[in-house]
């Protein structure tokens, strides 16, 4: 059973989509809903090892930035939960599309995933990319945020607390 577990509205130019997060037994999504609230993109990682990656968007969402934000949703929601070391592969790399010169892309080359070496114990999936560099990707190549500030209140809150 599917449980929501965040949601966010976001909107962008004429589109108004809901970016949901959802968790069950296997998988954590991201989703993406029209205004119907027809499923209209989605991402997920299996929880099971390997954690195989998938992405769907519907065709006229496409190459409109979608696949980054629900990536994105998905890196906010694991970034306690999934270790920044986890390995996340693809089984085949579906994502051929032409760009605007009519040259063939690969979406998940262009999101820094690599072959997967045979020394791999996965070694038959076909490409992988550890989850803090997606992450680091679709973020424009910054760090994870880590809340620094309230981390150091606690600190000095302990240390007041010990003193008196």
């Amino acid at each position: 059973m599917n449980k929501t577990i965040k949601k966010h509205t976001y909107t962008k130019r004429r589109y108004e989509l809901d970016i949901k997060f959802f968790e069950d037994d296997f998988y954590y999504m991201t989703k993406m809903l029209d205004r119907s609230g027809k499923e209209v993109g989605e991402f997920r990682i299996t929880k099971e090892t390997p954690n195989d990656l998938g992405i769907h968007i519907d065709d006229q969402y496409k190459n409109k930035g979608y696949s980054k934000i629900l990536i994105r949703k998905m890196c906010n929601n694991l970034r306690h939960r999934m270790p920044p070391n986890t390995m996340l592969y693809i089984d085949s790399d579906a994502s051929w599309e032409p760009d605007k010169n009519g040259v063939l892309k690969s979406y998940w080359d262009y999101l820094g995933m690599e072959e997967t070496p045979e020394d791999d114990p996965y070694y038959g999936y076909e490409k992988r990319i550890l989850f803090e560099n997606l992450c680091s990707k679709v973020f424009g190549g910054k760090k994870r945020k880590t809340n620094k500030k309230s981390k150091k209140k606690k600190r000095s809150k302990k240390k007041n607390k010990l003193k008196q």
